[in-house]
């Protein structure tokens, strides 16, 4: 007898220059609370943000079942902003609720910082160039009506010693995404945890499944804001 979730598609997306195995532990839990799960690897390092959504399309097209009747996404980091890419463009089926871990929705400081070093330049490709503040400032997404997103944020930042003193100006952080970067407009949950950018996700599993299953998440979770924030 099928499990009564593997009628729900899960699409998890990892962060840029990351890969499926760095996925691997967030997609077993959500494999074993009885989803269907794509752990889909993209070249993050290759191509624009909006070819990354364009290929993504059509590994999930290529995946995806007719008894399939939900399409949910949990995303990391850069992930997350093809997530939203590929949700905006009306292209996915049936879309369900969206986890996004640490996105960097308006940009990077450090991105700011590194933009014109050549090797940035070089081995983070042309995405790499979209992952600043002021390109960031230029994008804005037309979600479907209805969409729920959970944001998850961290607020540690010793695993990148070296980025100290430029996100220092930013308030609380996770080492390279500020926490007010992950602030999206109409998201319906935003949580803290205390963690690094990158030790995030093996701290989001649990509040990732609530947030699918609930619409919301665990009541323990720090939030930054007692009600939603204006923008």
């Amino acid at each position: 007898m099928s499990h009564p979730k593997s009628n729900e598609l899960i699409v998890v997306l990892h962060g840029i220059g990351m890969n499926r195995p760095r996925m691997a532990y967030l997609s077993f839990c959500l494999k074993r609370a009885g989803y269907s799960v794509l752990n889909l690897g993209y070249p993050s390092l290759r191509n624009d943000i909006e070819n990354c959504a364009a290929f993504a399309q059509q590994k999930i097209e290529n995946f995806v079942q007719p008894s399939h009747s939900k399409i949910h996404f949990v995303a990391h980091s850069m992930g997350c902003l093809v997530a939203l890419e590929l949700l905006a463009s009306r292209k996915v089926s049936n879309p369900g609720r969206a986890v996004l871990i640490a996105p960097p929705y308006q940009g990077s400081e450090v991105a700011d910082m590194m933009q014109h070093w050549a090797p940035y330049r070089f081995f983070f490709g042309p995405a790499g160039q979209q992952l600043t503040t002021a390109y960031r400032k230029s994008v804005a997404y037309d979600l479907p009506e209805g969409l729920e997103l959970g944001v998850i944020a961290g607020t540690r930042a010793w695993e990148y010693p070296l980025f100290l003193s430029t996100m220092k100006q930013t308030g609380s952080h996770d080492g390279l995404v500020s926490l007010k970067s992950t602030l999206i407009p109409g998201a319906k949950d935003h949580i803290t945890i205390r963690m690094s950018h990158s030790f995030l996700l093996e701290k989001s599993a649990g509040h990732a499944l609530h947030f699918l299953e609930q619409g919301r998440f665990i009541d323990k979770a720090e939030r930054p804001f007692t009600s939603t924030p204006t923008f």
